[in-house]
């Protein structure tokens, strides 16, 4: 399942490198959306407020990905 969260302020993910984000395991960040510029993310890429990005999950953790990063 493709899902489109938004990266809050108060979110856990907020300033924080994808390789130290305890994300599920069935869980890929695929882009990250910042401003006009797309990123191919990797564990060094820091994410921002207001990043949009395009993960792929199974549905039953779906949930569990939206809440982290709202």
């Amino acid at each position: 399942m493709l899902s489109e969260v938004v990266v809050s302020k108060k979110s856990q993910a907020c300033d924080r490198k994808i390789m130290d984000m305890k994300l599920p395991k069935e869980a890929m960040i695929m882009s990250v959306i910042r401003g006009n510029e797309t990123i191919v993310p990797n564990g060094q890429t820091v994410l921002r407020e207001r990043d949009t990005l395009f993960i792929i999950c199974k549905q039953s953790c779906q949930k569990a990905i939206v809440d982290y990063f709202s």
